[in-house]
């Protein structure tokens, strides 16, 4: 048996390396994610919001969200779906 089993990790399934290794960014990906308070002052889209922190205005991207930009069909119903779910309606 050698001394070095290193390459035993990549004998595991495909689906379970995908699995672990999504698992691990996930975990290392969210272990530096900002959080914050503040009042939403502006919806710009379905996506994208501004926030008020402490006398300072930040704009936020929504992660992982794909909604139309305003000007696109269903933008306006999406801009007002995000109000609606963040009561700054």
């Amino acid at each position: 048996m050698s001394d070095c089993q290193e390459h035993d990790f990549w004998r595991l399934p495909p689906i379970l390396v995908r699995w672990l290794l999504s698992a691990w960014l996930l975990a290392a990906w969210s272990a530096y994610a900002d959080s914050f308070e503040g009042k939403v002052v502006h919806v710009t889209d379905g996506d994208t919001l501004t926030v008020l922190v402490q006398r300072k205005q930040i704009r936020v991207r929504l992660v992982e969200i794909d909604a139309p930009e305003s000007k696109q069909h269903f933008g306006r119903r999406s801009q007002q779906s995000l109000r609606r779910r963040l009561g700054s309606d």
